[in-house]
């Protein structure tokens, strides 16, 4: 598990700073202050009235209404050849929507696809052509529109296109070595706004003597196979472990630092391999008030001095589970819980030449707690308190 420095994208951050004096910036474009943005694509055919692939294919009556997904682009026989064209935390699409064989004068009418009622013509037609128009409507948490035909005599077809998506973007601002990023966003989104700003902090070159703070407000923030990699004078916090949830696939958070804490978030790796954890250190790190949740390994410390402080290790499920795996460097448990059962070498392994101190923690696993040596004091388990020495 060794560590390598990431590379700063000192060229794309560029970009995406507006302002930058001394230690207060304001960031724009991917880390954006807040807001809705609007992202053009290249036009995708959403659907075809006209089309059977469609399972909502077929002339649309007077006085009817239809819900349409638009998250996928389409073929011309309603084959999905680009799926999610509007992606996950979309809350609006620009269209052109057409109607095509109209049997009479009517008018169509676009709305969010969970919308009870219409309440104003998209474009009204004679029935005598084809016809088309172009809007702006906001979508439904399953990125789908509802079509509606108006109470006159014509039925018609119809086709959607997309041509682009507004998505509400997190709040990220910088002042005074202290960065915010807000969780108001997309999963993904809040995990991107995540990744760029400690990039950003990078740029920056914090250190013991000159600190960054990583502030996280409440919501999920999923950095996919990426990892929040923290190095010198970093502190990430977030608003609570209940309310602040960082997540990914693989390692979630790695630390290489001579100075930096975590404190007041949950870190929760789906990863089910060994070699990814929620948390994973070699440096100097003070972890305060938190929750790390892996599925096979939760936390690797491969050296450095490491302090837990309130801190819950967990797993989901009754899993065979490494819930802290010391391969070198001191580290302190204390006022913490541990979760989970391993039935072969311990939730705890202490290996080569760690030294690993447990106080006035609990451990679920009564029949494997340790493997190795540990100094336990105050340490309970669901049957009794473990000996000083525990193996």
């Amino acid at each position: 598990m060794a560590f390598m420095r990431r590379a700063v994208r000192i060229g794309a951050l560029v970009a995406a700073l507006a302002v930058v004096v001394g230690v207060v910036a304001t960031i724009v474009g991917a880390a954006s202050t807040g807001g809705t943005t609007f992202h053009p694509i290249d036009p995708v055919r959403a659907f075809d009235s006209r089309v059977a692939a469609y399972p909502e294919s077929g002339i649309l009556a007077p006085n009817a209404s239809r819900v349409i997904p638009v998250k996928d682009g389409h073929d011309f026989f309603g084959n999905v050849t680009l799926a999610d064209a509007v992606p996950p935390g979309a809350t609006a699409v620009s269209y052109n929507l057409t109607v095509t064989g109209p049997t009479g004068p009517n008018f169509v009418a676009i709305t969010p696809g969970d919308a009870a009622a219409l309440t104003t013509s998209a474009m009204n037609f004679d029935g005598t052509h084809d016809d088309a128009n172009a809007g702006i409507v906001a979508v439904d948490g399953t990125r789908s529109v509802k079509v509606w035909n108006g109470i006159e005599a014509g039925s018609t077809h119809f086709i959607v296109d997309i041509t682009g998506y507004f998505m509400d973007e997190p709040n990220i601002s910088a002042r005074d070595r202290t960065v915010f990023v807000g969780g108001g966003a997309s999963e993904e989104a809040n995990g991107q706004a995540l990744l760029d700003a400690v990039e950003f902090v990078n740029t920056h070159f914090p250190s013991a003597v000159d600190p960054w703070l990583i502030k996280l407000e409440p919501g999920i923030y999923d950095v996919g196979a990426s990892d929040v990699f923290i190095g010198n004078g970093v502190s990430l916090a977030g608003s609570g472990e209940g309310v602040t949830r960082i997540t990914g696939s693989a390692v979630v958070i790695s630390v290489q630092s001579d100075s930096a804490s975590i404190a007041d978030l949950t870190s929760e790796t789906t990863g089910i391999g060994f070699e990814s954890e929620a948390l994973e250190v070699n440096g100097t790190l003070l972890v305060t008030d938190s929750r790390f949740v892996g599925v096979a390994s939760t936390i690797d410390i491969d050296g450095g001095t490491v302090t837990f402080d309130g801190v819950t290790f967990d797993t989901p499920g009754a899993n065979d589970i490494d819930l802290l795996s010391v391969f070198a460097g001191t580290v302190t448990v204390r006022e913490s819980t541990l979760l989970g059962i391993e039935t072969s070498d311990g939730v705890i392994r202490a290996l080569g030449s760690s030294t690993l101190t447990i106080t006035n923690s609990f451990i679920e696993d009564d029949t494997s707690a340790v493997a190795g040596m540990a100094t336990c004091r105050g340490v309970a388990t669901a049957t009794g308190f473990l000996t000083a020495t525990c193996p």
